[in-house]
């Protein structure tokens, strides 16, 4: 009997025990929960003003910086797409066995008529469908890859440079003249242009096409003028005649020029150079090893 009696004694006082401390944990849990509620409370007016303030504040920071930078990339941007925009006509053009061009409207010419400056600025993409009933006849591919836009903000090409570039050229550039080829004439007739067309770069069915330099320019056309030429950022498009490749390259100073002269170079570097530094020996140096 004594055995059993212990046994249940130690039974209740268990029981007990667990039951206490149980009653004891949800008492404080109650009473932190309680506190806890009691401690939330609503801002101010003047607490919300103040964040506000500085949200504003800060936004007035960031936003002029996203901003520059946005515009920055605009042109190296445009530069990239319309490089990809030759390479696909490039594709197209082997692949349906026709001749395929890429121009810029002229807003003197009737296809102009009632479009906006974004959309007189794109790059439009023709091609010549029936060689044989209809020769030199372009009319626009209207593929979702020809019809999407190359050039973002105010980006757009103001000029076009027929032949493969020499360090005349590329001077008269700098100096805003123009250095008329010998082949002008013969090459606008091949590129089936009236007398209100500009320039095209014209990509044969077998992907072969003839040097072509685009300048791009990140400027209003509007405000544009030419002696305010070197006041807004430039890349040249430069397409390769003999290989179809396409560099994207910032217009050479004087200096850099004359580098590339001393060592019997082209201007063309014959790979992207889009930075601001000065070009270098060691640039040079590459562009050797390279060859």
């Amino acid at each position: 009997m004594m055995n059993g009696e212990i046994r249940n004694f130690r039974t209740v006082f268990s029981l007990r025990c667990i039951t206490g401390r149980a009653e004891v944990r949800g008492s404080l849990f109650r009473n932190s929960d309680f506190a806890i509620r009691n401690s939330h409370r609503a801002f101010t007016l003047l607490e919300l003003l103040v964040v506000i303030g500085l949200l504003v504040l800060l936004a007035g920071l960031v936003v002029p910086s996203f901003r520059g930078a946005l515009e920055r990339s605009q042109l190296p941007e445009s530069a990239e797409q319309f490089r990809a925009l030759i390479a696909m006509t490039r594709a197209q053009a082997m692949l349906d066995g026709l001749r395929y061009r890429i121009r810029f409207l002229n807003p003197d010419e009737p296809a102009a008529e009632g479009l906006n400056e974004a959309e007189l600025n794109q790059p439009i993409v023709e091609v010549e469908r029936d060689p044989l009933a209809a020769p030199e006849e372009y009319t626009p591919v209207l593929a979702a890859w020809a019809q999407s836009a190359s050039f973002l903000g105010d980006v757009w090409c103001f000029r076009i440079r027929i032949g493969e570039p020499t360090v005349e050229t590329v001077k008269a550039d700098l100096q805003d003249q123009e250095l008329e080829t010998e082949d002008e004439e013969r090459l606008r007739a091949e590129m089936a242009l009236t007398d209100d067309q500009d320039w095209a770069l014209v990509l044969q069915p077998d992907g072969s096409a003839p040097w072509m330099t685009f300048r791009l320019i990140d400027a209003e056309r509007a405000e544009f003028k030419d002696e305010e030429l070197l006041d807004h950022p430039q890349v040249d498009v430069i397409v390769d005649g003999r290989t179809g490749m396409v560099f994207l390259q910032r217009p050479l100073s004087d200096d850099e020029l004359e580098i590339l002269l001393d060592k019997g170079h082209s201007p063309v570097l014959r790979r992207d150079f889009m930075v601001s530094r000065e070009l270098t020996d060691d640039d040079v140096l590459e562009i050797d090893m390279r060859r």
